[in-house]
């Protein structure tokens, strides 16, 4: 008996196959699938426009993600769950501040500093990140060192938004000179790990 035809194509005549998902769209789904979405009216065209198709295959996942972790031309963020930290950013008052508000953004109300601010000494070498968390100041003075957001200062937000993430966790993809930043529990970020063969770690 010949069962050949449950095998056969069921298009209409005339019809034709349609093409496989590019790289682009592809990872994109993928990543969805991990926690990491655009805001809702970002959609993979608007997201891909202009963007060289073979930087998807050559970057898989961190060309997109760079790209996710950006903003538009308005300078609105294209997603609130990952931001692109870049290290050697701090070059005037006011750098630490707005990469701290970008790392509370995507933490969802877990890092709810207040009355953020910070200050640049270059005669002593050293930086001042301020603000106000549940009615009480808090200061951190680091050492300015070539422009670079100091690490310890990643290390106290990752500290605080721990404590009131539910679970969720400030994670890190290291790239050259830049970090990806997420939010998630350490079970989702070990799925992002393992959908995008890129390396997450908790910050700590």
């Amino acid at each position: 008996m010949d069962f050949s035809f449950t095998f056969k194509n069921k298009l209409k005549p005339g019809s034709t196959p349609k093409p496989a998902p590019s790289a682009a769209e592809s990872q994109f789904n993928a990543i969805r699938g991990c926690g990491i979405n655009p805001i809702p009216k970002v959609t993979l065209n608007i997201l891909t426009a202009g963007q060289d198709a073979a930087a998807f295959d050559a970057q898989p996942f961190q060309f997109l993600l760079c790209l996710l972790a950006g903003f538009n031309e308005a300078g609105e963020p294209l997603s609130d769950d990952i931001y692109l930290l870049n290290h050697q950013g701090i070059t005037a008052e006011g750098d630490y501040s707005a990469n701290i508000a970008h790392l509370a953004r995507i933490t969802k109300g877990a890092l709810p500093l207040e009355d953020l601010r910070d200050a640049l000494d270059a005669d002593n070498a050293q930086a001042t990140v301020a603000f106000t968390l549940d009615g009480e100041a808090v200061e951190w003075t680091v050492p300015i060192a070539e422009s670079t957001f100091d690490p310890t200062v990643l290390s106290g937000l990752a500290g605080i938004a721990a404590q009131r993430g539910d679970g969720a966790r400030l994670g890190a993809c290291a790239l050259e000179g830049f970090s990806l930043i997420v939010f998630l529990t350490e079970h989702d970020l070990a799925e992002l790990a393992e959908t995008t063969c890129m390396q997450w770690t908790v910050i700590e």
